[in-house]
């Protein structure tokens, strides 16, 4: 592994407008690789201020969770009455 492949690899990702998570996700496998599978190199990429800040940069473009309204008490009645059928 090398922080200079990595750091390449991060901008495709910034230039390509791939998905605003995707940095964090190869990030977040680098430190798996380091510290579950040991491998040579990962630690300098996650040790890597560009590597990291551009990670973040990019995750702060995704845009706010729309979550759906709660589930009122008779929905939420209906849904066990269904399922025990």
């Amino acid at each position: 592994m090398s922080e200079n492949v990595a750091w390449e690899y991060i901008q495709h990702l910034r230039t390509s407008n791939a998905a605003p998570t995707k940095a964090t996700s190869f990030v977040q496998s680098l430190r798996f690789g380091h510290y579950i599978l040991q491998i040579d190199g990962a630690e300098a990429c996650i040790l890597s201020r560009r590597i990291i800040g551009s990670a973040e940069l990019q995750l702060a473009m995704k845009s706010a969770t729309k979550q759906a309204r709660p589930l009122t008490v008779a929905e939420v009645r209906k849904l066990h009455a269904v399922t025990n059928d």
